[in-house]
Parts: C-alpha cells; sequence; structure tokens
C-alpha cells in the first residue's frame, strides 16, 4: 500500500506550510462569532481581515510568481490586501466558512504545485527576493505573523479592550424595552410602497410631532411586523411609524402604539438610496443570519433620522432587526 504521509515525500517549506496552514484554520474555526470583525484599540484591522489577508497574500505571492493565474475569488484582492481596512469595507466580507473553504483549498493547491517549483526564479520581481524558495519562507514568516495578531486580538477583545465594529457587518446590540406611538399600516409591501403610505405617513407624523405624549426625540421610526414565514412577495406586514415614547405615554386618538420587549438587535447603517434597501434587508436576514446561526423575532425598525434623505446618495438609515435569544 502507498505511504500517503506527506511528511515522508515533502520538502521541508511545503510541511512547515501545511503545519501553519492547519493551525490558521484551527483559529478561524475556534474565533469566537462576536470577535470576528471587532477591532480592539491598538489593532488596526479584525481577525477576519488577517484570515482574508493570508489567502490574498499567498495567492498573490506565488502564483503569479509562477507565471500562472491567482486562484481566489478576486473579493479577496479587493478587500485583504496590505493597507486595507475593515473601516472602509462597503460591502459583506466572504464568510468564515468561505474563507476556512479557500485555507484548506489554497493549502492543497500550493502543496501539490510548489515543490518542484521551489528552486525556480520568480516570473515577478519581490523585494529582494530571487527564488521561489525565498518567497515561501517570506510568506511562511507571514502567516506565523499573523497568527500572533489572531491570538493577541482575541485575548484583546475577552480581555474586555474596548474596540470599533466593522461597519459593512451588522453588531449585536441589546436594546431595553422600548415604544413606538405613530400611524399604523397594513398590507403587502410592495403595495404600501406603490401607494406611497409609508412617506405619507412620515410627513403626517413630522407635522404631529408636538401631540405625541413622551415622545423622547425628533426621529421618526419604522416598526414593521411580520408573520410567522414571512414572504416579502405575497404576505401583508403591519407597519408604524411614528416617534419613540416613554413607557405607560398617552395614544392620541388616531394613532397606535407599539411595545417592544427588551432584547438583542442586529444593528446595520444602510448607505444609498432607499429604493436599495431590499439590499440591506437581504444582507441582515441572508448572509448575516446564516453566517452567525441567529434567527429573528418577528419585527423590525428603521430611524430615519437627520441622515434619513430617501432619494439621495447620501441617505443613511439605522436599521435593527429584533433577534430570538441563542439556542
Amino acid at each position: 500500500m502507498a505511504n500517503t504521509n506527506h511528511s515522508l515525500i515533502e520538502p521541508q517549506a511545503i510541511r512547515e506550510f501545511r503545519e501553519l496552514r492547519e493551525e490558521t484554520i484551527a483559529l478561524a474555526k475556534g474565533a469566537l462569532p462576536q470577535h470576528l470583525d471587532l477591532m480592539p484599540d491598538g489593532f488596526n484591522n479584525s481577525i477576519r481581515w488577517n484570515l482574508g489577508h493570508l489567502l490574498a497574500a499567498w495567492d498573490h505571492g506565488i502564483f503569479p510568481k509562477l507565471g500562472r493565474e491567482r486562484r481566489i475569488p478576486a473579493v479577496y484582492h479587493h478587500m485583504f490586501p496590505r493597507g486595507t481596512s475593515p473601516l472602509d469595507w462597503r460591502e459583506y466580507p466572504p464568510t468564515r466558512e468561505g474563507i476556512i473553504q479557500e485555507l484548506g483549498n489554497q493549502m492543497n493547491d500550493i502543496a501539490r504545485e510548489l515543490p518542484s517549483q521551489l528552486d525556480a526564479p520568480l516570473a515577478e520581481p519581490f523585494l529582494d527576493m530571487s527564488t521561489m524558495r525565498e518567497m515561501a519562507a517570506f510568506l511562511l514568516r507571514e502567516e506565523q505573523h499573523h497568527q500572533k495578531v489572531i491570538r493577541a486580538i482575541g485575548e484583546a477583545l475577552s480581555s474586555g479592550v474596548p474596540s470599533k465594529p466593522t461597519p459593512a457587518v451588522p453588531a449585536v446590540i441589546a436594546m431595553p424595552d422600548i415604544a413606538v406611538t405613530g400611524i399604523a399600516l397594513h398590507g403587502v409591501l410592495r403595495e404600501l410602497e406603490e401607494a406611497g403610505l409609508g412617506r405619507k405617513a412620515y410627513q403626517d407624523m413630522q407635522s404631529r410631532r408636538e401631540d405625541i405624549p413622551g415622545r423622547q426625540s425628533e426621529d421618526i421610526y419604522l416598526v414593521q411586523l411580520y408573520p410567522p414565514n414571512f414572504n416579502p412577495e405575497a404576505d401583508p406586514v403591519t407597519q408604524l411609524i411614528g416617534y419613540l415614547v416613554g413607557p405607560s405615554s398617552a395614544v392620541p386618538d388616531g394613532l397606535s402604539q407599539q411595545a417592544m420587549e427588551a432584547g438583542e438587535y442586529a444593528k446595520y447603517t444602510h448607505k444609498g438610496l432607499e429604493s436599495e434597501l431590499g439590499r440591506s434587508y437581504g444582507l441582515l436576514y441572508g448572509h448575516w443570519m446564516a453566517e452567525f446561526g441567529r434567527e429573528p423575532r418577528g419585527y423590525d425598525l428603521e430611524l430615519w433620522g437627520s441622515r434619513y434623505k430617501p432619494d439621495q446618495l447620501d441617505n443613511e438609515i439605522d436599521m435593527f432587526i429584533s433577534l430570538a435569544p441563542n439556542k
């Protein structure tokens, strides 16, 4: 029977790469979900960024230097090269599962294709290196460095060091009991939008803001309550457009009030035209929920504050998706 022990047939550089990459994959799998996209004070990037950067570094450092095409999706070279920051991302990054898959695929590709090329000259110049063996040694040091950074970020976050979130990734926040008083609407989302009922309710509530008992700010909120197994194309939704109010505030004639219990919310800021909100809802209820294993609690809110300019490109809407408790 053939011996498949890699350590008996691979050059030392490849064995070291396999060992390091398996450690990196273990770090990726073991990182706490709530730590993936936070940047503690003293760090410029996140755990997710460091993992993606390693993929981009090896992909760029190996295959073009062999005169071959890059292997990983182009998004990695857009979001993770040296000098980039999660603070500048304008799209949702590759998921942890996707990154782990790419890390494993890259390990196998390099272990298969690099051994016979270690002493080959670089097809593209890089610093003062001349051979692929030197490039591999450089990238091995890079992998070790970023492993240390990943561990340090996790330790800092676990010890309570203040941190910054990644704007392109929803953050989980805790909110107290809240209530909104306003105009209630009911119908299929598309029909409500086509009739312009939300815009009209927004204008009506602005004109009535001084009449709202217990009003807590000038900002208007949109509350949306969904039936179980909600289908946005066919199922009616209940909307309430109004003001955040204090507990037990009176409700003026013709208006309604919706109370919401304290709990966790996924907070995300939509940037761009209001007509493009579907993209942000798809991210929240789709990619983000799937990656972090969360489920919605049946309602969400939008904050229409001073940055609310629905028909302008600099429009910003803070979105809050109520989350069911972790199982």
